[in-house]
Formats: C-alpha cells, structure tokens, sequence
C-alpha cells in the first residue's frame, strides 16, 4: 500500500513490441482472442452479424475462453465460414493475431477495465475493428491514434454495413512497426524501462 508520503510514478503497460508479419494474399482470415461473457462481453451481436450479413470469402475464427462456448458452438453449427477453436496457450494466441487479416476486440459492458489485449493486437499492424459499447470504453481513446482501426457502436443500425465495408477495404493492410512505436512510444518495454531508470537513478543520488 502506499501512504501519503509514498512517490507513485505511473507508467502505460509496456507491452507494444514488434510482432508484425508479411501479409498473405491468399487468406482473409477475421480473428478474434481473448475472453467471452454472457454478462459483460457477449458475442452474439456479432456472431449475427456473421450470420445475417456475411463478408465475401472471409474466415472467421475465435480463440476465446469464458461461459460463452456453448453459444460460439451453436453459431458454429448455422455459420460454415465460422469456427470456434476454444482456449490456447499465449504463443498460439499472439500467432494467430500476427497472421490475421483483421482482429476483432469486443469491449466491455464495464467501461472501467483496460483488457491488455488490446496491445497484442496494435503489436501486430493488422486491421483492428473494436465494438463497443458506450463513449467510456477505454479502447477508444487508444486506438484513435491506430490509423488501421473502426470503432463500432454495438447498437447502431448500420453496424453490420461499417463492418462490412472496413473488413473489405482494409483486409491484409499492415502497419510498419516504426510507425506504430512513434505513435504509441510510451507503451514500449524501452520506454518504461528508461522511465523506471531514470526514477531509480534520482532516488540514489
């Protein structure tokens, strides 16, 4: 705990590294990872919009842990460009977001919680789409600065269409890392490292 006279100096997670790929022509594959709640994060929204409103030759696939697998397997079975592959360790997971064609992220109900995720997929330079909730979610203000992104409103009527569109226009499209690094410095291990030094290096003098 810290007490009124303790020093905080606050840093952003230092977790945006270079995990850009080549992109692959041949496959436009739509991915998902992360967790699922019935109450908090629920994919049906989407999953629908999958179902309803298909993207041309699109792929989609989730790597996802939580109470929602019940209902991701039921989608499965009316959906034959969707699959649903369940948890998978953190190496598989970043594997599968770096070769992507676009990321999908669903934010929460509880626009208090910052998922990390959110820095794997800007680590990557794929195509991000986020759906959200409200204006508060956290994720909006990141990935402002992130020039391959949409931010969706969950509830909107033309969502379905904006997905659409984005998915088309921006699939396989890639950021250089030396942009994403300028753009998003401060959350790099570098970065925090120097900070931490710096702090460190004043305290002993």
């Amino acid at each position: 705990y810290f007490n009124g006279s303790s020093k905080v100096v606050v840093t952003e997670h230092p977790m945006v590294v270079d995990n850009t790929r080549p992109a692959n022509p041949d496959l436009f594959e739509c991915v998902y990872v992360g967790g699922l709640d019935i109450t908090n994060r629920n994919p049906i929204f989407f999953l629908e919009i999958l179902k309803d409103h298909p993207v041309s030759n699109m792929a989609t696939h989730f790597y996802s842990y939580g109470n929602c697998q019940g209902i991701l397997a039921e989608f499965a079975k009316q959906i034959p460009s969707f699959t649903s592959h369940g948890p998978v360790s953190s190496d598989i997971a970043q594997s599968v977001l770096s070769s992507a064609s676009l990321i999908v992220t669903i934010g929460n109900k509880n626009s208090d919680l910052v998922p990390s995720k959110l820095f794997d997929c800007i680590s990557t330079g794929n195509p991000i789409v986020h759906f959200y909730y409200d204006e508060k979610d956290p994720y909006l203000d990141y990935l402002k600065n992130y020039p391959l992104s949409v931010c969706l409103p969950i509830s909107s009527r033309d969502v379905a269409v904006r997905f659409n569109d984005f998915a088309l226009s921006h699939r396989n499209q890639k950021l250089p890392f030396s942009l994403i690094r300028e753009k998003f410095q401060i959350f790099t291990p570098e970065y925090v490292v120097d900070v931490f030094l710096k702090e460190l290096e004043g305290e002993a003098r």
